[in-house]
């Protein structure tokens, strides 16, 4: 863990350190570029901290009952403004419960995460799709697919713990993140493979007060 937050670390600071260099020796009307650069990789070092503190700290819950369809609809909201400019459709699957109790806050951390990372693996003018549904009387599915090339195997086994990547802007903490937040509800964290794609599932224990 420690040589994956090293290399994490490490790749953004080189970033900056060039772009530094760069804008020093470069005319001044050209410096703005590298510094929206430089404050972009400042941002993925924020990131990989608040995901790092996150990591660490136990999730303590808040359940309460939620109206399942307006808290889906949010969360595909809220991923929209990066599948748009990665040229990725998203989309909410209608047949969902009405409402579910678990806590809204940590679980939108974890199906935000599960959706971002969709999106990067998706292809162009590929398609996300978030769903919920009540397999059995005992839980709550959240699913979250993509039509992407898949999981390679040889990540498989690896797949939720941190840094397990395979891609060079990806930290491997999102997986992570999401599977601590299953969990904490008693639930687990699945992926499954499709073709072509892949899903990853949520299940937790169904609950409606």
């Amino acid at each position: 863990m420690t040589g994956g937050i090293a290399h994490e670390i490490r790749n953004p600071i080189a970033t900056m350190r060039l772009k530094a260099e760069n804008a020093l020796a470069a005319a001044p009307e050209r410096q703005g570029q590298a510094l929206q650069a430089i404050v972009g990789q400042i941002d993925r070092l924020d990131g990989l901290v608040q995901s790092l503190l996150a990591l660490v700290q136990p999730v303590t819950l808040a359940p309460r009952e939620v109206v399942l369809r307006h808290w889906l609809d949010e969360r595909v909201a809220a991923a929209a403004v990066k599948a748009d400019a990665a040229g990725v459709r998203i989309s909410l699957r209608h047949d969902t419960p009405e409402r579910a109790v678990f806590d809204p806050v940590h679980l939108a951390r974890a199906v935000d995460n599960l959706l971002n990372n969709a999106v990067r693996h998706a292809p162009r003018e590929g398609h996300v799709v978030l769903s919920a549904a009540q397999p059995d009387a005992h839980t709550l599915a959240i699913r979250v697919d993509d039509d992407g090339p898949g999981v390679p195997e040889s990540l498989q086994a690896s797949l939720f713990e941190p840094f397990a990547t395979g891609r060079a802007d990806g930290t491997g903490l999102g997986l992570a993140l999401a599977r601590e937040v299953a969990l904490a509800h008693g639930g687990e964290l699945h992926h499954l493979p499709l073709s072509p794609g892949t899903r990853f599932e949520l299940e937790l224990p169904w609950r409606i007060s």
